[in-house]
C-alpha cells in the first residue's frame, strides 16, 4: 500500500494470477516471495515490492528432476493414496512443504522428493529423491535441511505405518 495526494491508502501495485491462488513465503521491505501451486508441482516466484515487477520465477518443482522419473509419486498419483503424517492429518503425495533461510528455499514433496533454490536468482541448486516414502516436515539451517518423514517397513502389510526416521542433508548440494 501507499499514500494517495489525499492521505488515503491505495494499492501501490496490484498482480492479476490465472489458476490456483499463490502464497506468501517471505516478505521484505523489496522482495516478496510467492509460491504458485501447479497441478503438479509449483512455481517460485519473487516480485519486486515497489512495483510488482518479478524479479526472478523457477522453473515448475516437476521439472527440477530433469525426466527422472519418481516410484513413489507415480504410484502415489495413480492410487490416490494419501498419507499420514503426525501433524497435518492426510496430506496428498504432491502437496509441498517449504523451508527457507537467508540464501536458499526448500521445496519438499510429501512423497520423498525436494530440492533448493537460490533465493538470489531462483535457479535451481539441486533436487533429489530421498530415502523418505514420506515427508512430515522439514527445516533448513545454516548449512543442514533437517528432514522428518516415514520409511515403508520390509514386507509391509495393510495398515502397517510407515517407519519415523529422519534425514539431515547439506543445504548448498542435498548430499
Amino acid at each position: 500500500f501507499g499514500t494517495r495526494p489525499d492521505g488515503s491508502f491505495a494499492p501501490a501495485w496490484e498482480k492479476a494470477y490465472e489458476g490456483s491462488r499463490p502464497s506468501l513465503i517471505r516478505l521484505g521491505s523489496n522482495q516478496a516471495i510467492f509460491y504458485e501451486p501447479s497441478p503438479v508441482g509449483g512455481v517460485i516466484q519473487c516480485l519486486d515490492t515497489v512495483n510488482g515487477r518479478s524479479i526472478w520465477k523457477s522453473m515448475d518443482f516437476s521439472h527440477w528432476f530433469d525426466g527422472a522419473a519418481d516410484r513413489r509419486r507415480t504410484n502415489a498419483v495413480e492410487n490416490s493414496a494419501q498419507i499420514a503424517t503426525p501433524l497435518d492429518g492426510f496430506q496428498r503425495p504432491l502437496d509441498l512443504l517449504v523451508a527457507a533461510d537467508e540464501n536458499i528455499l526448500i521445496l519438499a514433496q510429501r512423497s520423498g522428493r525436494l530440492g533448493a533454490v537460490s533465493l538470489a536468482d531462483g535457479k535451481r541448486l539441486w533436487a533429489a529423491n530421498t530415502k523418505l516414502d514420506a515427508i512430515y516436515d522439514c527445516a533448513v539451517a545454516g548449512d543442514v535441511i533437517a528432514i522428518s518423514g516415514g520409511v515403508e517397513p520390509l514386507n509391509r502389510v495393510a495398515g502397517e505405518v510407515l517407519i519415523p526416521a529422519i534425514v539431515v542433508l547439506d543445504a548448498k548440494t542435498g548430499a
